[in-house]
């Protein structure tokens, strides 16, 4: 739990990245503009839409990193191998 926990947190982080990088982007245009650049002004739908669009690139971007964990149980085993292995390597060192 503790581990999907830290993925879905992570995968927030990429949606958030994602959505506040197309949305600064979107407000360049507005300073493009106010430079002298000819540049179309965005309306509020289409902030949106690329807005949405940048947290669904983010969220793509950590699922291709970090795929979705796998169940708990098989943590569990994976755990109790660990914790088995260094029990043997210091029963060997003795």
């Amino acid at each position: 739990m503790i581990r999907f926990r830290i993925w879905l947190h992570g995968l927030a982080s990429g949606i958030i990245t994602g959505l506040s990088t197309s949305f600064l982007s979107a407000l360049g245009i507005s300073g493009a503009n106010a430079a002298g650049v000819k540049i179309q002004q965005l309306d509020t739908h289409q902030l949106l839409a690329l807005t949405i669009i940048g947290g669904c690139v983010g969220a793509a971007a950590y699922l291709q990193k970090s795929p979705v964990p796998a169940e708990a149980p098989e943590w569990r085993s994976i755990e109790r191998t660990d914790k088995e292995q260094n029990q043997n390597e210091t029963n060997e060192t003795k």
